[in-house]
C-alpha cells in the first residue's frame, strides 16, 4: 500500500509494547521509524496511544486494581509521563517533533471544544507536528479493565478520525479480546450518532 499525502490516525496499543520487565524498546523503534518514514512520505500522522495505566503499573512494579476508581488515575498519570517520554525520545532521533493532548470522549460532546480541538490539530498537522493523544486519566469513564481501557482508546480514535475528517485509520495492537464483531458494532453505533 502507497502512502502519499493522506491524513493517518494510528491507535497504538501501548501494552503490545509493554511486558513485565518493562518496554520493549525494538519493537518501540521499529515502530516510531515506520511511522516517521510515513510522516516523510508527505502523510500527517495523529497517534491515539493507550496503556498509560498499564505503563504507570509497570514502571511502579504494582497490580492495577480495576475495581478501585483511584488506582486508574494514579496509574494512569504516572505511566502517561513515561509514555509521551517514549514518544518524544524516539520521534527525535528522526527529527519528529510532537505534542501531547489529553482528552476523553466526553471532550466531543460540547461543539466549542470540538472546535478547538479540531483548530488544534490542523495546525500542528500544518506544522508537521505529531500529536500524541491520550485518554485523559482523571476525566475517563470507570474502567473495569485494562481492555475496557483499550476499548475506549478506539471509541476516542473514532471521534478524532471523524472530527479531522482522515482518510485513514490504523490499528496496531496485540490484544485479541476485541474482535472485528465489537469493532463494526461500536463503528456502526458511532457513526449513527
Amino acid at each position: 500500500m502507497v502512502l502519499d499525502n493522506y491524513i493517518i490516525v494510528v491507535l497504538v496499543n501501548i501494552t503490545s509494547l509493554i511486558d513485565e520487565n518493562g518496554c520493549k524498546y525494538n519493537r518501540f523503534e521499529q515502530l516510531i521509524k515506520v511511522l516517521s518514514n510515513i510522516q516523510d512520505a508527505g502523510n500527517k500522522i495523529i497517534i491515539v496511544s493507550s496503556g498509560a495505566i498499564a505503563s504507570g503499573a509497570n514502571q511502579l512494579n504494582m497490580e492495577f486494581k480495576s475495581d478501585e476508581l483511584i488506582n486508574q488515575g494514579f496509574f494512569g498519570a504516572i505511566g502517561q509521563c513515561k509514555i509521551i517520554q517514549l514518544y518524544f525520545e524516539s520521534f527525535g532521533k528522526y527529527d519528529k517533533t510532537i505534542a501531547q493532548i489529553l482528552l476523553n470522549i466526553k471532550d466531543f460532546e460540547n461543539e466549542k471544544k470540538k472546535a478547538e480541538l479540531l483548530k488544534t490539530l490542523d495546525f500542528l498537522l500544518h506544522m508537521q507536528i505529531i500529536p500524541i493523544i491520550q485518554n485523559d486519566c482523571i476525566g475517563h469513564m470507570n474502567w473495569n479493565s485494562v481492555d475496557k481501557c483499550f476499548e475506549d482508546c478506539i471509541i476516542l480514535s473514532l471521534a478524532v478520525t471523524f472530527l479531522i475528517k482522515a482518510d485513514k485509520m490504523i490499528i496496531y495492537s496485540d490484544v485479541d479480546s476485541i474482535s472485528d464483531n465489537y469493532f463494526e458494532n461500536v463503528y456502526e453505533s458511532f457513526i449513527l450518532q
